[in-house]
């Protein structure tokens, strides 16, 4: 299959899994941007898709081992103050993979949403597969190290390897959608990355068919699917951390218009709990 190539949804998705693999904490005031002081739980999930032909295929990697010594040193120690990590190995995608009899080296692609430490945290693991993401998110690596953990960047957490094994969604191959933007049709039509900026740099989602219907991986572009519907936005002081604060508003414009328009797809964020579908595996 070429990689660049196809119309959308021309194929489905024979099964996807939808994989928690640790957790943090935050307050629900800022995440909802309203409400209370309670602690809420914001899971890192995954998604494992298979093609009959393609193979596996992963949506980001969750949290990893390598998190503590990414964060050892300062300062990228501060990281792991400001966000409370709680991993355990149990339930890391390494193990969820052997709960279905798999091994990471049966993954031949990995999707990168971004290059948050949530979503890559056991990219390591991955020897044998091709890496997928926008090539801005590459911007990162160039950062000073202060500048990196203000961006949620650990850079211990990518493969030596990484560069080799990537390839780049570039702004140049892309696509115009009348309502997402630049979008990227991916192996013959099977997949369709999305353009998601604000949040991080270089974000992207998926979107797939499967089951008669599409799924759309919206990563962190919202932190509640009840976002898409209300835009409500999280309290402004989240504006000192995210990538782009006014592309963040636009692009949860852009999924609450493409919902409207899709009103029988999925939209799942990467943290949410809200959603309920048959996808899920705690």
């Amino acid at each position: 299959m070429n990689l660049l190539n196809g119309g959308k949804y021309a194929q489905m998705i024979t099964d996807f899994y939808w994989l928690n693999t640790g957790y943090t904490t935050g307050l629900e005031w800022i995440a909802r941007g309203r409400g209370s002081w309670k602690k809420l739980i914001f899971p890192a999930y995954c998604g494992l898709l298979k093609d009959d032909s393609l193979g596996y295929i992963l949506f980001d990697t969750g949290y990893g081992p390598d998190f503590r010594s990414a964060t050892r040193k300062f300062p990228y120690r501060l990281y792991r103050w400001a966000t409370p990590v709680y991993y355990d190995e149990e339930r890391d995608i390494v193990s969820r993979l052997r709960q279905m009899g798999l091994t990471p080296d049966d993954v031949g692609h990995v999707f990168i949403s971004h290059l948050h430490a949530d979503h890559i945290g056991h990219l390591k693991i991955f020897t044998k597969a091709n890496y997928i993401c926008h090539s801005r998110a590459l911007d990162l690596i160039r950062f000073k190290p202060f500048r990196q953990v203000r961006n949620g960047f650990l850079p211990e957490l990518l493969p030596r390897f990484f560069t080799d094994r990537l390839i780049g969604l570039n702004n140049e191959d892309a696509m115009h959608d009348d309502i997402l933007g630049r979008t990227w049709p991916l192996f013959d039509g099977l997949l369709e990355a999305v353009e998601l900026p604000g949040h991080a740099r270089g974000q992207t989602g998926l979107i797939f068919g499967h089951e008669g219907r599409r799924i759309f991986l919206v990563a962190d572009a919202c932190w509640f699917t009840s976002s898409i519907v209300t835009l409500n936005k999280p309290h402004g002081i989240v504006s000192l951390i995210v990538d782009d604060w006014e592309a963040f508003g636009d692009t949860l414009t852009r999924l609450h218009k493409w919902r409207s328009a899709n009103p029988d797809a999925v939209m799942i964020p990467s943290h949410c709990t809200e959603h309920n579908h048959s996808f899920k595996i705690d």
